[in-house]
């Protein structure tokens, strides 16, 4: 039987619990890295998804701030052209008469 001395048992104990607590240390590293991984690609694909929402909303935006856009809702409401406009006068002594001095 081989006799080992208390130091150098001491030593491997050492460098056995040592290796053990880098190896746990390293694990636990690598699982929160490529957790850290996976939430930047979703983040990556939000970001592309988001970019293209929002050129179909511009491009939405521009189609219907368009003047003959405006003028067939216009219509669908039901509102007045313009040109069939008639003006009320009001009196003098109206409480919205807009006095100009």
């Amino acid at each position: 039987m081989r006799v080992i001395n208390k130091k150098t048992y001491k030593t491997r104990k050492f460098l056995l619990v040592a290796a053990g607590m880098f190896l746990v240390v390293y694990a636990v590293l690598a699982v929160y890295n490529t957790s850290l991984i996976y939430a930047v690609e979703e983040m990556e694909k939000d970001i592309v998804q988001l970019k293209k929402e929002n050129t179909q909303l511009r491009l939405s935006q521009t189609q219907s701030s368009s003047l003959d856009q405006i003028l067939d809702r216009s219509e669908e409401m039901l509102y007045t052209d313009i040109s069939e406009v008639s003006y009320i006068e009001r009196p003098s002594t109206s409480p919205f008469a807009i006095v100009s001095d």
